[in-house]
Order: structure tokens, then sequence, then C-alpha cells
């Protein structure tokens, strides 16, 4: 499959829960706030596959010097990590849009910036299952459901691959591309009549990893759209909704009571 195939319309749905003034006036903070992070995984999603397309090029202008074989696996090489980490980043911020569905509606969530950045950095995914399992204890038969759903979401194969691919990226600094230097196993020579291991970079090809990638792509946005559909409300669209007074008035409570306790 090429990237071209693609749906974009996929990842792009998530960005109609971006929070707005319908959003602030009629949800809880914990929508408020998974909303915002569906939106970063939009950004973040759309990154990953806009760099995993440009693999796909043929002419890279003055991105590279000479347009030969060994500059054309350098820069492919180089968009291939780039969507490596994007979609990395798509896996965290999945932890996140749980942590806060899950999580407490503190109004100091969605009015307080900092607080909002401070949270994010708190999560991880031993306090997303933690909050899974305390939700579970209260939720009915079909939140259970969904509970379910995203412990298989989270437990995904390809996703543990991917982190594990990334997690090396990130610590051993980079992967061998077969054509790109020069990456010895061993050394010339047999002592003891053994083969001496050295260090070494673990090959990549990028055909196959692009083609894992894209299987990546296709089964954390399809499992994340089914979620999201049974966890988000739908909100018109900021061209067509209207509020009423009565929900104006709810929004400015919110906020007053908000400060009344965060002075």
């Amino acid at each position: 499959m090429s990237v071209i195939d693609l749906d974009n319309n996929q990842y792009l749905e998530l960005r109609r829960y971006k929070p707005n003034l319908y959003h602030y006036a009629n949800f809880k903070p914990h929508i408020i706030a998974s909303g915002f992070k569906l939106d970063d995984i939009c950004t973040q999603f759309g990154n990953a596959r806009s760099s995993l397309a440009f693999i796909e090029c043929d002419n890279y202008g003055e991105l590279i010097s000479v347009h030969n074989e060994i500059h054309l696996k350098y820069i492919r090489a180089k968009f291939l990590f780039d969507s490596l980490a994007n979609y990395n980043y798509c896996i965290d911020l999945s932890w996140q849009f749980f942590y806060f569905y899950y999580g407490r509606d503190d109004t100091k969530l969605i009015f307080d910036n900092e607080e909002y950045l401070s949270q994010s950095k708190d999560c991880n995914e031993q306090e997303v299952r933690l909050r899974l399992y305390l939700a579970n204890k209260s939720l009915d038969d079909e939140g259970q459901e969904v509970i379910k759903s995203v412990y298989k979401f989270i437990n995904k194969s390809y996703s543990k691959k991917l982190r594990e691919s990334y997690n090396y990226l990130k610590h051993r600094g980079s992967f061998y591309v077969n054509g790109l230097g020069i990456n010895e196993k061993t050394l010339p020579m047999i002592i003891n009549n053994e083969e001496v291991e050295i260090l070494h970079r673990r090959e990549v090809d990028i055909e196959i990893m692009k083609r894992e990638l894209i299987n990546f792509d296709q089964t954390f946005i399809n499992g994340l759209n089914k979620i999201v559909d049974k966890l988000m409300p739908e909100a018109p669209p900021p061209s067509k909704f209207s509020l009423p007074i009565g929900s104006l008035g709810e929004l400015q409570r919110k906020y007053i009571n908000y400060k009344l306790i965060n002075v």
C-alpha cells in the first residue's frame, strides 16, 4: 500500500473535537481537555503521515546536493525516522487522551494552562491503567465494554513494536541503513577460534519499516476512532452553533466558581 492511498479524513475528523466556546459552555472539563488532546493527536498524526509520504518522492530538489542513490537513501531514511518519532508521539498523546477522559472534572484543568501542562506531564502508561481500573468499578456494562476496548488498544502489538523501535533510536542515536556508512559487527580476526562481536547498530530496511509504519497508521487511527466515537459527544462546528443565554450563564458560573476557589 502506498501512503497516497490512505484516507486523510481518518485523522482529520479528530479536529472537530478541538474545544471552542460551545464546548466550554456545554461540556464538562474532562471532555474539554480530552478534545484538546485529540486535536494534538490530529496534528502529530498528520506530521507522521507527511514524513511517510515524503519517502515516496523521486525529486527532492534542493534538499539534497546530488540526486544519486546514496543521497536519496539518506533523505528517505531521515523522513522515515521523523515519521517513526511522530507516530510514537501519537501513542503518548492517546494515553493522555484516556488519562484526561477518565480523570477528575476539575475546572482548573481548562482555565489554567499551566495546570493542564502539568497534568499532561504526569501521565504515563501506568497512571492511565490505574485510572481505567478505578473508572471501571463505577461504570455500567456499556462503559465497561469501552474500557475493554481501550485496554486492547493500549496493548496492541504494533504499538509495542513501534515504541521499542523509537526507544532504540532515542537511546542509541541511530539505526544503520545499508549503503549509508559501515556497520561492522565483529572484529576482523579470530580469538580462541571465536568471532568477537563489537558494538554495532541495528540494521533497518527503509521499505520494510515504511510498510510497518503504514500498518501501524491504519491499526492506530481505526482503533482510536472507534473508541472516540463511543466516548466523545458531538458538537456543531463553530460556524453553525448559537449559544442560548442559559449556556452562557453556565459558562460564567463555571469561571466565577473557578476563580473563587483558586484565588
